[in-house]
């Protein structure tokens, strides 16, 4: 699967968060195989909405637009981990794969950390 480059090529998130979307979706594809359709579908939006909002954040001038997405981004990255672990739970993935895609969102977790404006603080994105 190619995903086209954002404007700002220097966004090494995205780059990162496209990777994930493309595991994620080699998983998605294993859980329609197990006749868990809507959960495969939920996964994929889930995965293409965190890519799409750091897509947006390359081609936007606005600190407040890209505040917005990446904080969107935030919820989405730690809902998709909440997801893994409940699959994990349910024996619908092993817990080595698992653990694996785990640490992948945890890292694009801290890297749309790195990005976000603290709010009440003068810090602003880079």
């Amino acid at each position: 699967m190619q995903f086209a480059k954002p404007q700002n090529k220097n966004l090494q998130i995205w780059e990162n968060s496209s990777d994930i979307v493309k595991e994620f979706f080699c998983f998605a594809d294993k859980l329609e195989n197990l006749n868990l359709k809507k959960y495969s579908e939920y996964l994929r939006g889930l995965c293409l909405h965190i890519s799409e909002n750091l897509f947006e954040i390359s081609n936007r001038q606005s600190k407040e637009d890209m505040t917005r997405l990446l904080t969107n981004n935030h919820f989405l990255v730690l809902e998709a981990e909440n997801t893994m672990m409940i699959f994990c739970e349910q024996g619908i993935i092993d817990s080595q794969t698992n653990k694996r895609l785990i640490q992948k969102l945890n890292r694009l977790h801290q890297e749309i950390k790195k990005y976000l404006i603290v709010p009440n603080s003068k810090k602003n994105l880079r």
